[in-house]
């Protein structure tokens, strides 16, 4: 489409595929987290972690762990799409949570 073209479509045709790219698209995602969710359960469970559990994550220094490193805190709890995430105690890198994974361990 160039300019000063238009396109002949009404707008009830419009608006009804416009509604149903929509539908297909959420349907979609809902399809793809409901995996992640299941996936992210049994590395869960695997693990031993669960919602609500404290946990930490140890990174170690770019000169070695001799020389120390950083040391992460947070909590385990679930974001609107149901996907377990960690709440940082703190802000890290401006970020307020991050993704779980097996790397994080029971704070004790």
């Amino acid at each position: 489409m160039g300019a000063g073209e238009t396109l002949a479509v009404c707008v009830d045709c419009w608006n009804s595929s416009v509604y149903a790219r929509r539908a297909a698209r959420k349907s979609q995602l809902a399809d793809h987290w409901k995996q992640f969710r299941n996936e992210q359960a049994t590395e869960m469970l695997a693990a031993g972690a669960s919602i609500g559990d404290r946990v930490s994550y140890f990174a170690p220094s770019m000169l070695g762990a001799a020389f120390g490193g950083l040391l992460i805190t947070g909590q385990i709890v679930a974001n609107r799409n149901g996907v377990a995430v960690v709440k940082l105690d703190r802000q890290h890198d401006g970020k307020t949570q991050t993704a779980w994974n097996k790397g994080w361990k029971h704070a004790r």
